[in-house]
């Protein structure tokens, strides 16, 4: 097994792609509801978490509000998983042309990214 710092960084998105959240109910019945939200854990979400952190080194970085992605993560993350991070808005750059929010990478090498649209990744070079 490999030091821990050489091992690759999954960053997992985390609406659309860990959860479903919805501001009104579904016809399936909600694992849980947080700040307003009705919330669906994507089937087998656990099991996928332990995995990927037994083979990567894990984080979570959304475009969603802060205390949301905090709240989300807390409820549906392991304790005793580590999480190199959890980001949200805040660490997300603005791209006033489209007026969408980007998660801006700078050093990819050893990075990962598991992300439901492509343009949220802007890969920034040295």
């Amino acid at each position: 097994m490999t030091a821990p710092t050489d091992r690759i960084l999954l960053i997992l998105d985390l609406d659309e792609t860990l959860v479903h959240a919805s501001e009104k109910p579904l016809s399936r019945e909600v694992d849980f509801q947080a700040l307003g939200y009705f919330v669906h854990v994507r089937p087998h979400l656990e099991p996928f978490l332990r995995e990927c952190a037994a083979r990567f080194r894990l984080a979570i970085w959304s475009a969603g509000a802060d205390k949301y992605v905090a709240e989300l993560v807390k409820r549906i993350v392991p304790p005793e998983l580590e999480l190199d991070f959890v980001w949200g808005r805040s660490r997300c750059t603005y791209g006033f042309d489209r007026g969408r929010y980007l998660k801006t990478l700078a050093d990819v090498d050893n990075v990962r990214c598991i992300e439901k649209r492509n343009w949220r990744k802007q890969l920034c070079q040295d």
